[in-house]
């Protein structure tokens, strides 16, 4: 096993690619937190773990208050001792029109998206380097690299992800911390069910057309995987990528290349 016994916060771990995310580690023997908003979704994937076999917790913390990270890294510390994996894949997408987006919508999809996982990038970072290191991978997007009309501050907040890991990556392997970037493109996730709904009303097309559109965009042609991208994570996560640091890992089905 990849993560046997190690201690792997997986944040917005109750549905989407969070909790893809969580059952990968928990195949590989982590014990995993559940870190969600939403502690009836974080208990029901603990619930699915445990029956695998897994030990795991749910927690609740709203990713975007500094105080609640820290108590999500405390109960952590009470509970299992330590934190050698933190996975940061909370996030919000509520797509718009520039012209018609108000800034509180800007500002909350910033507050989680962006300083979500800076906050429990510090928090879970500084267990880390008191132990001698550990593996932080963050949840950015294909919008990390190449923007989208009518949905700009999603796309700006998943850059500013792509560049604090990279910062962070620079600074933080003097202390033996690891922190990589996943970079999806159109994964069968609840998220992106409604992003499609909603784009597709402003444009006042058929969700269903909208996205047969969206799909010839990808090589592939469909969406990928929770699952598919939790393997990448337990890759990122274990010293199978031990020499990879500050990289942003497209996952995309061909549609982005760089």
């Amino acid at each position: 096993m990849l993560l046997k016994d190690k201690v792997a916060i997986v944040t917005g771990g109750s549905q989407g690619i969070g909790k893809g995310i969580a059952i990968e580690f928990a195949k590989e023997g982590a014990k995993v937190v559940i870190a969600d908003i939403s502690i009836e979704g974080a208990t029901a994937t603990v619930e699915e773990l445990k029956s695998m076999g897994a030990n795991s917790i749910a927690i609740e913390v709203d990713v975007s208050s500094p105080e609640q990270v820290d108590a999500l890294i405390q109960t952590t510390l009470n509970v299992y001792g330590t934190v050698d994996i933190a996975a940061c894949a909370a996030g919000i997408d509520l797509p718009a029109p520039a012209f018609e987006q108000n800034f509180e919508v800007w500002k909350k999809t910033l507050d989680v998206n962006l300083d979500g996982v800076y906050l429990v990038n510090i928090a879970a970072g500084k267990v880390m380097k008191q132990n001698g290191g550990g593996r932080i991978v963050n949840l950015g997007s294909c919008c990390s690299k190449t923007g989208e009309k009518n949905n700009s501050a999603y796309c700006a907040s998943k850059a500013g992800v792509k560049l604090l890991t990279d910062c962070l990556s620079k600074e933080w392997a003097q202390y033996n911390i690891r922190v990589n970037a996943i970079c999806p493109a159109t994964i069968d996730t609840p998220m992106i069910d409604h992003s499609i709904k909603t784009r597709a009303a402003q444009a006042g097309r058929d969700a269903k057309e909208f996205e047969r559109e969206l799909l010839l965009s990808i090589p592939l042609n469909r969406r990928g995987k929770p699952g598919e991208v939790g393997r990448l994570a337990v890759f990122l996560a274990s010293e199978e990528s031990s020499f990879m640091t500050g990289q942003a890992i497209n996952i995309t089905g061909g549609m982005e290349v760089h």
